[in-house]
């Protein structure tokens, strides 16, 4: 059974009195009608046409009851749509495809995106960058974060001193539909969140935020409408096409080590110097201001320097990061987090207990990349004994030492053939694809994904990157060493270029084909006519 409720809102006009119009609840008719008599009886001058009662915008409120099943109900602006419902919601019923939408209409997504940063994301990896991402779509759904800036620049524009924004990223636009319940969600909404937000970076950062608002919903609707349509099933993500193929050139490599030793270089003169210098930076406080303590610090480290004289240990800490990296085709962060007890000298191998898709993997370790980690201190349980932030900032000054990284930052162009810290990966993978390939007849792709630790294929393809100069040479080699041949073994037919007639030659056809001293033809050899059933003299006729 279906009923249809008008639940618009009565409302008492008075002509040239605005001062006395008011609105009464749909369910409070009676009031409404003393309400105008009231209004006329006061003020006499008021005609009974004057005073008028009309009802508000539509809105109808549709319930559908049937036995053994929880009650329906919608709110539409139209009958028709009104209609349109009923229609449907009632074949449904009978199909027993109805959806129960009682939780949808009270939920907003706001309430579970919040719901979902406290429960869903502190059973992830990346929490962090998902918390961060979630809470920032909640604060520009209200224009946190645009008001904000629109305020600075209003002071500035006064010449006041604002406090600076803390925030550096720019603000999302067109969210307003969180705080809409589930049921009103549409993928139009989620289109015009998504090409509002490519205008402001790049398409790889709006598929992870469309990821993320997809994986609210759909957690959202199998918690409270199981079988409702799903906006992001309308919505297409865009493309990306930031695959990397960046690999080591020439001489790359070498420099990138000789920088790397540079690194451990000075970092461990700095470690050196520091019981020297802890003293110095006590005296250094007592000086009149900055400047002073400035050169009295440059002054007493130059000194301690030249007292140090070389005499202090160099332990190849980035050295044995990097060659790490390009031979284990690890993460950086699986890297920082290698412990000594994960380490198997006996096997040469190295085990990696978390990682980023949670699985965990040993990966083999060539002997030189042993002999580097043997070296090593250990002074504690980490075996790469750095943050990531230090390891960052170490990375940029040895890439710009070895020319493997633009130093006009501005330059956008020349920026894009750096090399990153994850292009070693790539290298890595790539290289074992190719040795194996070339060496090792039981070679198979998924000995190289053992290694990497991806879980599909199509996640391994991204990250080998053969050279096609080597892939010509291995091909030449198989195809050589299997004894086939392109032509099949036909003979090579040369072809010459025709003499143009004599009558029309020109002076370029003069050089190009110069005329041939040939014997002029003998009268008989003129006059000779073959038989048409006799062979040639030089080839025998078929029997």
């Amino acid at each position: 059974m279906a009923t249809i409720v008008n639940q618009s809102r009565f409302i008492v006009r008075v002509k040239r009195r605005p001062d006395l119009d008011r609105e009464f609840p749909h369910a409070r008719a009676t009031e409404a009608k003393a309400y105008r008599d009231h209004v006329i009886r006061e003020n006499p001058p008021l005609k009974a046409g004057s005073v008028s009662i009309e009802r508000g915008p539509t809105k109808l409120l549709v319930r559908i009851r049937r036995r053994g099943l929880p009650a329906q109900s919608e709110v539409f602006a139209s009958e028709e749509a009104a209609e349109n419902y009923i229609t449907t919601m009632s074949a449904d019923l009978l199909r027993g495809l109805a959806v129960d939408t009682r939780l949808a209409r009270r939920t907003t997504l706001a309430e579970r995106m919040q719901l979902y940063i406290d429960s869903v994301c502190p059973t992830h990896k990346g929490e962090d960058v998902e918390v961060t991402t979630l809470t920032g779509m909640l604060a520009d759904s209200r224009n946190l974060l645009a008001n904000e800036i629109k305020e600075f620049d209003a002071a500035k524009k006064r010449g006041e001193n604002p406090k600076p924004i803390r925030s550096r990223r720019q603000p999302r636009a067109h969210l307003e539909w969180l705080h809409l319940p589930l049921t009103s969600i549409s993928s139009a909404h989620i289109d015009k969140f998504k090409e509002a937000r490519l205008r402001q970076v790049k398409p790889a950062t709006v598929k992870r935020e469309l990821d993320l608002i997809s994986a609210v919903l759909h957690k959202a609707f199998a918690d409270l409408y199981k079988g409702g349509p799903n906006p992001m099933k309308g919505v297409t993500r865009p493309i990306c096409k930031n695959g990397r193929t960046r690999r080591l050139e020439g001489d790359e490599q070498e420099r990138l080590f000789i920088s790397a030793r540079r690194e451990d270089l000075l970092r461990s003169r700095e470690l050196a110097l520091e019981p020297a210098l802890v003293e110095v930076r006590e005296r250094a406080k007592l000086a009149k201001n900055k400047s002073a303590r400035q050169r009295y610090m440059k002054r007493e480290r130059r000194l301690a320097v030249r007292r140090l004289d070389r005499r202090y240990p160099v332990v190849p800490l980035f050295e044995t990061l990097i060659a790490f990296l390009l031979e284990t085709a690890a993460r950086l962060s699986e890297a920082l987090t290698l412990r000594w007890q994960d380490i198997n000298f006996t096997d040469e191998t190295a085990f990696f207990a978390d990682t980023k898709n949670g699985s965990s993997r040993t990966v083999p370790i060539q002997r030189f990349t042993i002999e580097l980690l043997r070296a090593l201190p250990r002074t504690g349980d980490w075996v790469f004994d750095l943050t990531e932030g230090a390891y960052d900032g170490a990375w940029e000054r040895i890439a710009e030492r070895a020319g493997l990284r633009e130093k006009v930052r501005s330059n956008k162009k020349a920026c894009e053939k750096d090399f990153h810290t994850h292009d070693l990966r790539h290298e890595a993978l790539s290289r074992i694809s190719e040795v194996g390939q070339a060496n090792d007849p039981t070679y198979d792709v998924f000995a190289l994904k053992a290694i990497s630790g991806h879980k599909d294929i199509t996640s391994l393809a991204r990250y080998i990157n053969p050279i096609p100069k080597l892939l010509t040479k291995r091909l030449n080699r198989s195809f050589a060493e299997a004894g086939i041949m392109l032509d099949a073994g036909a003979p090579r037919r040369i072809v010459r270029a025709r003499q143009p007639h004599p009558q029309s030659r020109t002076a370029a056809n003069v050089i190009a084909f110069p005329a041939r001293q040939r014997p002029k033809p003998s009268a008989s050899a003129l006059g000779a006519v073959r038989p048409a059933s006799t062979a040639p003299a030089n080839k025998p006729s078929k029997l």
